[in-house]
């Protein structure tokens, strides 16, 4: 197969579920967690965390601070 050419019949299939829920740990900080399954038919399966806390010193104020790790499906043409 040449690069950047298709082979022929290809498709994919793609599911995910993302969960995440909030706590306020105090009147002024929350803490929110958060993770994404994805399973993509040709490419396998992939988990992505995040973790952020907000911090309200006064109104309107909002200090956020967020750790997040992304994940991009590669297309066919990257693929192939």
């Amino acid at each position: 197969v040449q690069k950047g050419w298709l082979p022929i019949g290809s498709q994919r299939e793609s599911f995910s579920l993302t969960a995440q829920d909030q706590w306020s740990l105090k009147d002024d900080l929350m803490v929110t967690f958060g993770l994404r399954f994805e399973d993509v038919s040709d490419i396998g399966t992939n988990w992505s965390p995040q973790f952020a806390l907000a911090y309200r010193p006064w109104d309107p104020l909002t200090l956020k601070a967020q750790y997040t790790r992304g994940f991009r499906e590669p297309s066919f043409l990257e693929l192939y």
